[in-house]
């Protein structure tokens, strides 16, 4: 009995490695958890350091923001962009992430020193990322005194008390500046101590026994320069 030869097909071949093929074209686009596919942005985050802070009328930064997929790998090619509220103006608004992730900012602090929130923002991600920043006063260059002028009987002490302010050169209270009081007569509650939040240091002040006026001096060090602002008191 004569065999019949049949012609070899390759159709169960190709079809093998089209499946093969195929799987392997969506592996490489998968990442291999439930979530999602590699490079699918969820979530911004701020990744750099959050306790930066600068003087006024200076730059600071970088802050840094990182866009992750839900694996939690960053994610190349993300616009983010910035927003800020405070004394600051952003040195850049919008970036685009790198391979890791990641973008930056940086902000130029105005004459006012205080708080200011960076706020980055991405398409498609429902809640932004905000980072806290803050500026302080310049070296201080001014004194102010309060609480001078007053007339009390003799004995008593003041109705108010006397006041110094401490400001930078843009009116900015500089925190911890060592206050010294001296007084021509009477009694002074405190002789020395620093400056509070404020920028200010207070006493009280007793007019001594006897009547007329009474000079009241606080001297204040700054650029190596001692500073001072008089108090005239009068007892009656």
């Amino acid at each position: 009995m004569r065999s019949i030869i049949r012609p070899r097909t390759h159709t169960a071949r190709w079809i093998g490695m089209a499946s093969l093929f195929g799987a392997a074209l969506f592996t490489g686009c998968n990442n291999n958890t439930s979530d999602g596919f590699v490079g699918q942005p969820v979530q911004i985050k701020v990744t750099g350091r959050t306790d930066l802070s600068a003087e006024i009328a200076t730059d600071a930064g970088p802050y840094v923001f990182t866009v992750v997929d839900t694996a939690g790998t960053g994610v190349q090619g993300v616009t983010v962009n910035f927003t800020s509220a405070g004394p600051a103006t952003l040195l850049s608004t919008t970036a685009v992430t790198d391979q890791g992730g990641s973008v930056l900012t940086s902000v130029h602090f105005s004459q006012l020193a205080g708080t200011v929130a960076i706020t980055a923002r991405a398409v498609g991600i429902t809640t932004p990322a905000v980072v806290f920043t803050s500026s302080y006063a310049a070296p201080a260059s001014k004194i102010v005194g309060s609480g001078g002028g007053q007339l009390a009987l003799r004995g008593t002490a003041l109705t108010d008390p006397v006041s110094v302010l401490v400001t930078d050169t843009y009116g900015n209270p500089v925190v911890s500046v060592l206050v010294t009081m001296t007084a021509t007569g009477g009694t002074l509650g405190t002789l020395s101590g620093r400056t509070g939040a404020d920028g200010r240091f207070t006493t009280t002040y007793t007019l001594p026994a006897t009547a007329g006026a009474q000079t009241i001096t606080a001297s204040v060090t700054f650029n190596n320069v001692v500073n001072t602002v008089n108090f005239t008191e009068t007892a009656n």
